[in-house]
């Protein structure tokens, strides 16, 4: 019988991207540096991470939010946003850095298509 506690586990239940995205939420209300460095990690919303990346008092935060924020628009990671609203935070991005990589390093040829005709810089 006490056997039967450790030969028979109950399997837990995975976290859903749902519930990653409500503790990412909660991290970056806390206020504290570490728990904003560790909801930039887990972070998918494309608007709050750029705002974190414009506006985060910590340099670390800035730089981490910008980096997640550029793989998640390039479609870089394992879950992304949909390429729809990839597409409409394209639409409202002035950045040229940011459209220079999306343009050059994006998995989806609408999305680079779509940096490419934002581009003003015409060294890029």
């Amino acid at each position: 019988m006490i056997f039967k506690r450790f030969l028979f586990r109950r399997q837990q239940p995975a976290d859903t991207p749902e519930n990653q995205h409500q503790k990412a939420k909660a991290a970056l209300a806390a206020g504290d540096r570490s728990e904003r460095l560790e909801a930039c990690r887990h972070l998918l919303d494309l608007v709050e991470l750029r705002n974190l990346a414009e506006a985060d008092a910590e340099a670390g935060v800035r730089e981490l939010a910008q980096a997640r924020y550029r793989k998640l628009l390039c479609g870089q990671e394992i879950q992304v946003p949909t390429l729809t609203a990839r597409l409409a935070e394209l639409s409202h991005l002035d950045d040229q850095r940011t459209l220079v990589q999306v343009a050059a390093h994006a998995k989806e040829p609408e999305l680079r298509l779509a940096a490419i005709q934002r581009l003003t810089d015409q060294a890029a």
